[in-house]
């Protein structure tokens, strides 16, 4: 999901080529409620298991809902396999 979100979000990034990878902390993508990328990834897994955390423990951390969604490479000169993260920004509702 997220190569997708990143193709549709910089359909031409360098050389005229789509970006489908998250970049470096540096170069990290912030996606906000107000994009549609960030419904998208509010979708996976990953993401709707932070939502049910907060549903889940909403007694004890009071309304809280997810603010933003940050896209990374963790380690973006390794020649191993592609592991991005995504840290995710939990606010007041």
């Amino acid at each position: 999901m997220l190569a997708y979100v990143l193709r549709a979000k910089f359909p031409k990034g360098q050389n005229g080529k789509p970006i489908d990878k998250a970049q470096s902390w540096a170069n990290s993508i912030k996606f906000t409620p107000d994009m549609e990328e960030f419904a998208a990834l509010v979708s996976t897994v990953n993401v709707k298991s932070v939502m049910w955390m907060l549903l889940q423990h909403r007694a004890t951390l009071g309304p809280k809902t997810i603010v933003a969604i940050t896209a990374y490479d963790p380690d973006p000169d390794s020649s191993g396999r592609y592991l991005p993260d995504l840290m995710i920004e939990i606010g007041p509702i």
